[in-house]
């Protein structure tokens, strides 16, 4: 019996049958778990400027909602849809103007249509613009960052061994700003970019390994939405000529591959056909077939490029947010001085889009997370990274094999937290380190020094710093001992945490941490928790969150509300308040109010 066992699981694992079983398992899996990940960070309205449909975000989108519901003119659409959410688009003599590409779009249409054959028809949100929209877009980037590392994986598996390749995906994924346009901003290009980046090097390995027309269209299909998705992502479509050329006769027979006529008319036809729309889209609102967009933008240092702000300044510098590239450059150094194929190849596409980053009017790109136009370009860059991890492993010598450990682990640890901490603007000068610190010590990627206060208060009795206490009452439903704070229709604000903060603080105050457990009669809508700091004659620092976002919230039971207020490092001056506030009619019961105040040390 053991003996048949045994031939029965040797001939599954040789099956190609069972492999796909398995591995397509594996997929759906690792496909559920990055969705959860993604909703983790979709905590907001629409409306609000933190969405997935905000800004940038909505400019991307809007070709969705205009094609399958609204059309192209004003009057359609809901009132002041555009200012709503963020001047992302706009109107101009009653046709949607919008200056970004339609590649995204194109890309999330099919989760579109999901979301508009599930959507509720008696809903008041408006259709193309709720929350199960921009969720849609969280399921659209996990699905092509899923699909980039699986055609990543085949590029780099044909290359290097499992180890190193598993190592540098997920280092690159979870160690660089591709996680943050992954999970916190999914509408961006970025992710989209470098799931296109990971096919076209799959099919150009592909192309050179066995020569097919097939393959060419599909090389040329794939170069247009690349271009489509991002216009600048041009620079990188010589990787289909050059990608592993070592030598001239080789060049040389590639490019007479490519420019016979027959070869070079599938290429540009594809690519044109993937352009139809985007070209009928410009005649529409210009009058020509061809047409700059970005008004009022463009390269204005040409002749005097930002290189040292886009490599290094606090204001989304590569190195300072992305420290993952000093490995990917000390791989590329490698590559070219052991003469390794694509050495050069790399850097010159990194030169290349240096230049044309640092020739940019914002240098910075605007609200970002460090030089995210670089992100994409990972899926190339991952070349360098596989042949350091390659050559570590192969020798199994444990120091340098623990260093390398520690420095991926940190990287990952780095990025994750830096991301989680900034809010998504650098308000700070150019070259203001102050503010680039003030994120490093919200992060606490660095061990630097902090000083915290803690206050706890059950209700049980008067406790020191609290407010009101008003509305404290005994309550056999009591969370713990036997008192609740209660709102209600004429108690708007819970009892709260007060104090003057020169009593507790010698440095700025850069977080506040609040939490309390709360017992709803039912789900919330209108209820928020609130954070204020004022003097004698003004308000210092205010700042509410509705606590739906980053809470699950449920009726007839007690659950924790929590929330953490990432305060602009304020000097520690005047009077603090935290506390709940309600503008609904039913009862609330509040019990076990806590509160953490980090400053400065």
């Amino acid at each position: 019996m053991n003996r048949k066992l045994s031939t029965l699981l040797n001939k599954l694992k040789h099956s190609r049958a069972f492999i796909r079983i398995v591995a397509g398992v594996l997929l759906l899996f690792t496909y559920i778990i990055l969705v959860w990940l993604s909703n983790s960070y979709n905590k907001y309205p629409v409306e609000d400027w933190r969405s997935d449909l905000y800004a940038d975000k909505s400019g991307y989108y809007i070709y969705l909602p205009a094609t399958f519901i609204y059309g192209f003119h004003q009057q359609n659409y809901p009132d002041k849809i555009d200012f709503r959410l963020g001047n992302g688009f706009g109107f101009v003599d009653g046709k949607l103007m919008t200056k970004y590409t339609c590649g995204v779009a194109m890309l999330n249409a099919p989760f579109f249509l999901a979301a508009y054959q599930f959507q509720d028809k008696n809903t008041n949100e408006p259709a193309g613009f709720s929350k199960l929209y921009a969720t849609s877009a969280r399921y659209a980037a996990a699905f092509y960052l899923l699909a980039g590392c699986v055609f990543l994986f085949i590029f780099l598996k044909r290359r290097f061994k499992l180890l190193p390749v598993a190592v540098t995906i997920l280092l690159l994924i979870f160690g660089s700003n591709l996680y943050h346009y992954a999970f916190v901003e999914p509408l961006m290009s970025h992710i989209y970019s470098f799931a296109l980046f990971s096919l076209l090097l799959l099919l150009t390995d592909n192309l050179w390994i066995k020569p097919g027309r097939a393959i060419l269209a599909g090389i040329g299909l794939i170069a247009g939405l690349i271009v489509l998705t991002r216009p600048t992502n041009l620079i990188f479509l010589p990787v289909i000529l050059l990608l592993d050329v070592n030598n001239r006769a080789m060049l040389g027979e590639r490019l007479r591959y490519l420019s016979s006529p027959v070869n070079l008319f599938i290429l540009l036809v594809m690519m044109l056909l993937i352009f139809i729309p985007q070209l009928v889209y410009w005649k529409f609102i210009s009058g020509n077939f061809i047409f700059y967009s970005y008004q009022g933008e463009g390269f204005t240092y040409w002749a005097n490029p930002n290189f040292l702000k886009v490599l290094f300044s606090p204001n989304n510098g590569l190195f300072p947010y992305t420290p993952v590239f000093v490995v990917i450059l000390a791989g590329i150094v490698f590559m070219i001085v052991k003469k390794v194929r694509n050495g050069w190849l790399i850097l010159s596409i990194f030169l290349v889009q240096l230049y044309i980053v640092s020739a940019w009017y914002m240098f910075f790109f605007g609200c970002s997370f460090g030089q995210r136009s670089f992100s994409e370009y990972l899926a190339l860059f991952s070349l360098p990274v596989a042949g350091l991890a390659s050559i570590i492993i192969k020798k199994k010598n444990l120091i340098p094999g623990i260093s390398a450990l520690i420095l991926s682990l940190y990287l990952v640890f780095f990025n994750l937290k830096l991301s989680n901490a900034y809010d998504r603007c650098f308000l700070g000068k150019d070259w203001e380190w102050a503010r680039y610190r003030q994120y490093i010590i919200r992060s606490g990627v660095f061990p630097l020094p902090a000083e915290t206060f803690e206050w706890v208060n059950n209700f049980e009795e008067r406790n020191t710093y609290s407010t009101s206490g008003v509305n404290v009452t005994r309550s056999d439903h009591a969370l713990s001992g036997s008192f609740v704070n209660v709102m209600n229709e004429t108690q708007r604000y819970s009892d709260g945490f007060g104090i003057d903060l020169t009593t507790i603080a010698t440095g700025n105050i850069f977080k506040i941490e609040a939490s309390m457990w709360c017992l709803f009669e039912q789900i919330p809508q209108k209820v928020s928790f609130a954070c204020s700091v004022n003097n004698s004659d003004s308000t210092i620092y205010f700042s509410s969150e509705n606590i739906s976002a980053g809470n699950k919230l449920l009726a007839d039971q007690w659950i924790c509300i929590s929330h953490t207020f990432m305060v602009p490092f304020i000097k520690p001056e005047g009077q603090l308040r935290v506390y709940m506030m309600s503008d609904e009619s039913q009862q609330i019961l509040n019990d076990d109010f806590s509160v953490r105040i980090f400053s400065e040390k």
